[in-house]
């Protein structure tokens, strides 16, 4: 779905559930330089459209991870190995998502780009 005013574009994963309603929503936002917001689980299809997405506007920057449950998290690793994007987001030291650096409770954590 396109907000036309802002741009903004969601896609949602193919991952329903009680949790994820309908599945995970990520969002595309920008016009040449693109940030993706919670690219979601690591699944193949769901990046194929995140990259397709991605190319129809111009270059991933930076991937932007709110949280690291397994339904926003995961997808940010593949994602940034296949874009060369810069990974920044909300760590926990208590749990690791599969792709996410561990890091200190309640520190942002960042990759080099």
């Amino acid at each position: 779905m396109l907000d036309p005013v802002s741009g903004l574009l969601r896609l949602t994963a193919p991952n329903p559930g009680l949790m994820t309603g309908p599945g995970t929503n990520s969002y595309v936002l920008g016009r040449s330089e693109v940030a993706v917001i919670d690219p979601g689980p690591d699944d193949e299809g769901h990046r194929a459209a995140l990259l397709a997405a991605i190319a129809a506007r111009g270059t991933l920057r930076w991937i932007l991870v709110t949280h690291t449950h397994r339904d926003h998290a995961p997808g940010a690793a593949k994602l940034a190995e296949a874009t060369g994007a810069r990974t920044v987001g909300f760590a926990t030291s208590t749990r690791r998502s599969t792709g996410w650096p561990r890091g200190t409770a309640g520190s942002w954590k960042t990759s080099a780009a």
